[in-house]
Parts: C-alpha cells; structure tokens; sequence
C-alpha cells in the first residue's frame, strides 16, 4: 500500500511542484511526512467519493426497476397501428374479463392479467396451489370473425384457451355479436359440446365464418383411438340460433 501511494505522489502534477521546491530548498523529514499524510489523505477521500456514487447508482437502479411482470389493475389493451384493423376491439378483452371475474366472483380469487402485445391472459389464484388461466389471441386471424346474423356486420367467435394444471388444457368460444357500435357477449361454449362436434368423445375446432354460417373441423375418437389422435375428421356447419349453433346438414 505504501509503495502504491509513493508511486502515485510521484506521477503526481503536485510531486512536480514539490520537486521544484526541493531545488530552492530542500525540505525536513518531518515536512516530508506530513505531506506524504496530506497526499494520502486526498487520494483516499477520492476512492471514498467514488464508493458512495457507485452505493448511490445501484440503488437508484434497483428502486426503478420492476420484479412483477404481471399486472393487477384493468388492462389497457394494445391496438392495431401499421396492423390496420388485424386486431380485435379493445373492449373484447375488458368484456371477457369482467365475465370471467363475475363467474369466479363466489371463491374471492386474486386476479393477475399478462398484457402482451399479442395476446392476454387472465389468472385467477384460489390459493393453495390453485390456479386458473384464460388466455386469447388479439388477433382476427387467430380467432373467427364474419357475419351470424345476416345482419351484414361482422361479428366474432373468440377462441378462448384455459387451463388448471397438467397437461390438460379445454377451447372455449366466446360468442360476440356486433349490434350498432356496441359488442354483446352472447354466449360461451365448449368447443367439446355435442352440438358442436357432432360426436360424443372429441372437439370442434372453428375455422372461418361463411354465408352466415360457423364453418369448422371436428375431431372425434373411436374407443381404439390413442388420446393424441383422433380417427374421425369431418367438416360441420353451424347456424347461429337462439344465441346457440345448431348443426346444418
């Protein structure tokens, strides 16, 4: 240590002048140790200036920052910009949202919603290791969207992931039928209801909306079928009736 102070009183624009002044006179010991303790004492109340700023920048950085990922207040839904109208109405999630808080509303659960630029997901936390998560594209092309009513305006069929746990996870369709400028949640149903699918073990999956009808894919399974596979797929038409779908031959 010592060795490295007199290294740096040496290079030092101060040593200069104090070799300038040995020249003049040459100085006593004790004035020599005096200023190796000055010296010192400088060079030591910079290192200590230098730890508080880097004390000071780290917490700074710390307060700002953020660990929770997950927001917990209503969500502001992202728009389309260069997409055009490629994205679903912002109100569609607000509705769905406050749907899924009213059917949980009696078990109190805490709510978390991810807001990604490309989908949402609303978890609800039952405690004790239980959890329940809805998540949806906000994208048209991801869900369904055409005209049920024959009305002339479009309207949506929401496709609706959810999942408790493992590796089971169920499509449900949220029916949204446009009246005026305003979106009506008409109806929720499982993409494995009868009606839908035709066939008593299976799924239906939508695929587009045409002549006012819900065109989609059913997938069933024969008693032999392995769970990943299903043997039997078929193309069913569905009429929008009595806020329900009913199978067209």
């Amino acid at each position: 240590m010592i060795r490295l102070l007199i290294l740096l009183l040496l290079t030092s624009p101060s040593i200069f002048a104090q070799q300038t002044r040995k020249q003049e006179k040459n100085p006593t010991l004790k004035e020599s140790v005096e200023e190796l303790k000055q010296s010192a004492k400088a060079i030591g109340g910079l290192f200590k200036k230098k730890k508080q700023k880097e004390t000071r920048d780290s917490t700074n950085t710390e307060a700002s920052g953020s660990s929770e990922p997950i927001q917990t207040v209503t969500p502001k839904i992202l728009t389309a910009t260069s997409e055009g109208d490629s994205m679903i109405d912002k109100n569609i999630g607000v509705m769905l949202q406050k749907y899924l808080t009213d059917a949980h509303k009696a078990d109190k659960p805490k709510l978390s919603v991810q807001n990604d630029p490309l989908y949402m997901e609303f978890q609800f936390d039952f405690g004790e290791g239980i959890r329940s998560s809805y998540y949806f594209s906000k994208y048209k092309n991801e869900n369904v969207t055409g005209d049920l009513n024959a009305d002339q305006i479009d309207d949506l069929v929401l496709k609706v992931s959810s999942y408790t746990g493992g590796n089971t996870e169920y499509l449900d369709l949220f029916v949204f039928i446009r009246e005026g400028n305003d979106w009506i949640l008409k109806s929720k149903i499982e993409s494995s209801d009868t009606k839908l699918k035709g066939c008593e073990i299976g799924q239906f999956i939508p695929q587009k909306i045409e002549n006012n009808l819900l065109i989609g894919e059913s997938l069933c399974f024969t008693e032999d079928d392995p769970r990943c596979c299903p043997s039997i797929k078929r193309i069913r038409k569905l009429k929008w009736s009595n806020n329900t779908f009913v199978a067209v031959k």
